[in-house]
């Protein structure tokens, strides 16, 4: 099978501490509501506008020795047509600014014929998916940042 690897990363304008403890609320927020992925058909060479929104299923983990939530992603129905996502939530500071990244890898579904239409196609989906629930993740972490802490203190002065 051809395992793919994502990476994607997200600057967050406040500590890597308090991006940290909004992520682990975040992430268990989303795990209770119904959390979808989303693909754009624009993504797919299919049409100009309008996506298809995938139902997920997701699973996580805090790894603080490693200083990583691990994430698993699958489709909640039909998970046979498409892939399942493993990887990690990660936090660098960057001084009192930090990056998120999201790092891992799923296996295309379909053998031979799925890794073909993925290498062509699917891949860049997977991605662009990816990246768009890594920056809802970013806009949901200020979000529940400003409602812990308040304005104050969350954003560096230059």
């Amino acid at each position: 099978m051809s395992t793919r690897t994502i990476e994607a990363c997200v600057p967050i304008r406040m500590s890597a501490a308090l991006t940290h403890e909004s992520l682990r609320r975040v992430i268990a927020a989303l795990q209770e509501r119904s959390p979808v992925l989303a693909v754009k058909l624009h993504d797919l060479h299919i049409a100009d506008e309008g996506e298809v929104q995938v139902p997920i299923v997701l699973e996580s983990a805090l790894h603080p020795e490693r200083g990583v939530l691990t994430i698993t992603i699958r489709a909640k129905a039909n998970d046979t047509l498409f892939p399942t996502f493993s990887g990690d939530f990660s936090v660098v500071s960057e001084g009192r600014e930090c990056e998120l990244w999201l790092n891992g890898t799923y296996e295309p579904p379909f053998g031979r014929i799925g890794a073909v239409l993925d290498r062509n196609l699917l891949h860049y989906a997977a991605q662009r998916s990816l990246q768009a629930f890594l920056h809802r993740v970013s806009d949901e972490i200020d979000d529940d940042a400003r409602m812990h802490y308040g304005r104050r203190n969350l954003y560096p002065t230059p």
